[in-house]
């Protein structure tokens, strides 16, 4: 079977490993392109790799999967880079044993620079304390079904500078893993002074809907606060309003987070303006009056032109890619809504585009300055 477009692919149910096996790879070039072309990669000596529910390392059709997606792009990188040391983590040996036995197929596996680590979730806890993520960049990837490591790193990845952290589950999977029956030490360390919001909700909140919804909103802050980049996708179940799965990136990198919204965007839904829900669904969509779309989101176009028309002495004098660098984190737009505001503003006369010789230009492209009227009237 054949690999569906991003357009398209949520356009049917999903499991969790079929997600995975889609994004985990395509991520994992755009953080790893970071780590060897980026600021300060020429001291990046090694990264570390860590998949937290391995599997077999191929699909149920034969094709493969992650990990072997994921030392396939390893060993196509074109230049001298960092070596990789890759950590494959599976529940039980029957897995870790038929991952090994895929891994060894592998036409290129003995020029691999270095070979991948592939245990058990007991093995990998006896020699958890000598894999330090605190002096290296790591991507790791978590299922939350597996409670302890999912706990482990993300203490871990709270406390480092260069961890990013993706994960799939559906709520229900992220909730029992964040949240005991009975509170203990752990949650006290993640949760901090927002524990005892947390508690409330899980005991108090009557709606399902409502629940998870300031679950998730609670989850944020804490890991905003923890100086996360969150990006999040919501893959909505068909008959129900809440969503069902999440795929969540947390890092603390700005050109990965970015680097992800711009690379989810093709999977997503849009709105009629253009602006993308960052959601998919499989079930018909709902019709909707023309322009109704303004009354259920905060992210329209309407919204991100009026709001950069009130923003003169914030992006003034600043290019269309820094503007969009700047103001679109924590929201749904991406660069082409930015186009599209600076482009009616142009229009409209509050703002024109520059070149570098500071030279009036008729376009709007990712470099060119844009200088705001100073002395017109704001709108």
């Amino acid at each position: 079977m054949t690999a569906a477009e991003p357009d398209i692919f949520f356009k049917q149910k999903r499991t969790t490993s079929e997600i995975k096996d889609s994004i985990l790879p395509a991520y994992f070039k755009t953080w790893y392109n970071i780590q060897v072309n980026g600021p300060g990669s020429q001291s990046v000596k090694s990264l570390l790799f860590i998949d937290g529910n391995a599997g077999e390392g191929v699909t149920p059709a034969g094709q493969p999967a992650a990990p072997l997606n994921i030392l396939e792009n390893i060993q196509a990188a074109d230049d001298a880079p960092p070596l990789v040391k890759t950590f494959f983590i599976n529940p039980t040996g029957a897995f870790a044993d038929k991952l090994t036995a895929n891994l060894a197929q592998l036409p290129f596996y003995p020029e691999l620079p270095e070979a991948p680590v592939v245990l058990t979730e007991a093995a990998f806890q006896e020699q958890i304390e000598n894999i330090s993520t605190n002096n290296q960049p790591a991507l790791i990837f978590l299922d939350p079904s597996r409670q302890g490591l999912t706990r482990q790193f993300l203490l871990r990845a709270q406390q480092s500078s260069e961890t990013d952290v993706l994960l799939v589950a559906n709520f229900n999977k992220i909730y029992q893993a964040l949240l005991s029956p009975e509170p203990g030490s752990w949650e006290n360390t993640f949760w901090g002074n927002r524990l005892s919001e947390v508690i409330n909700i899980s005991r108090h909140e009557p709606s399902a809907r409502k629940r998870e919804v300031l679950f998730m909103q609670a989850l944020a802050a804490i890991l905003q606060e923890a100086g996360f980049y969150i990006f999040r996708f919501n893959i909505l179940a068909p008959g129900k309003n809440s969503a069902s799965q999440y795929l969540m990136l947390l890092t603390k990198s700005l050109p990965g987070y970015l680097g992800m919204k711009e690379m989810m965007q093709a999977y997503s839904d849009y709105q009629e303006d253009g602006v993308p829900l960052f959601a998919a669904t499989n079930k018909p969509p709902v019709p909707l009056l023309p322009g109704f779309f303004r009354y259920l989101s905060n992210y329209t176009l309407d919204n991100l032109v009026a709001a950069l028309a009130q923003s003169r002495s914030q992006f003034h004098y600043k290019t269309l890619q820094a503007i969009y660098e700047e103001h679109s984190i924590g929201t749904n737009y991406i660069k082409a809504n930015y186009q599209q505001a600076l482009e009616k503003l142009q229009a409209d006369g509050v703002l024109y585009p520059v070149n570098a010789q500071n030279k009036k230009v008729k376009a709007i492209t990712d470099t060119s300055v844009i200088f705001y009227n100073l002395h017109r009237s704001k709108k």
